[in-house]
């Protein structure tokens, strides 16, 4: 869950979209 927490982490930070898939993307986008 730590990729979860830090993806959480930098929507919180940066949140260019205002829509669900951008969460998805970022999970996909975040392999590590």
């Amino acid at each position: 869950m730590r990729d979860v927490r830090i993806v959480l982490e930098g929507q919180a930070r940066r949140v260019p979209w205002r829509n669900g898939r951008g969460f998805t993307d970022e999970l996909a986008l975040a392999p590590e």
